[in-house]
């Protein structure tokens, strides 16, 4: 805990740990913490990852193609027999519909960014703030992370509160390899 006298800034979201906190506001809404936090995860949200664009860019030739080949399927039939009972001429736009709904990339268009931008607004509830979907997609390649947010992941209680090993890491050799790393550190919380 930071202790606050008067006439110090606090942010929006401080806490009174006792007693009463009687605070002036300085700032508009849209210019807190909070706000910009918010806007970066819109954003973020909005920005297209690498996938995303190739399947943009697919889509944006494919869908085109998909219509001609079933206009086509219509009109080729009609210019070979134009005569053609009403029957024939719904069977082939049945057969035209079929191709439409086949061929249609929605579930490709959405199956890019739904995912990334529900990973993106889950990590925001959990005050993880993920820059754009390109960074969520290379999170997929990372072995290891190692973190140093002493006060906020340990709030304040300067220790080692716990380790994970991902895949087939060993948490052994990962404490042994940040000791290691350690070692040699001025920062004052090095041992």
């Amino acid at each position: 805990a930071t202790l606050r006298k008067k006439g110090d800034e606090v942010s929006a979201n401080t806490i009174a740990a006792s007693g009463y906190l009687e605070v002036e506001v300085t700032k508009r809404a849209d210019e807190s913490s909070t706000a910009t936090l918010r806007r970066m995860v819109e954003e973020a949200q909005a920005s297209e990852s690498r996938t995303q664009q190739i399947v943009s860019r697919f889509a944006r030739y494919f869908v085109p193609a998909a219509l001609l080949v079933a206009i086509l399927v219509i009109v080729i039939p009609l210019l070979v027999n134009p005569s053609m009972k009403k029957s024939t001429l719904n069977e082939w736009i049945q057969k035209a519909l079929v191709i439409l709904i086949v061929a249609c990339p929605c579930s490709l268009v959405l199956a890019a960014p739904v995912p990334c931008v529900g990973a993106i607004g889950a990590a925001a509830k959990h005050q993880t703030l993920i820059k754009s979907s390109e960074t969520l997609e290379a999170l997929a390649a990372v072995d290891a992370v190692f973190t140093d947010k002493t006060g906020t992941l340990t709030q304040g209680r300067c220790r080692v509160v716990g380790q994970v090993a991902f895949g087939d890491g060993d948490a052994a050799a990962a404490l042994g390899a940040a000791a290691a790393l350690e070692a040699r550190s001025a920062h004052p919380l090095a041992t």
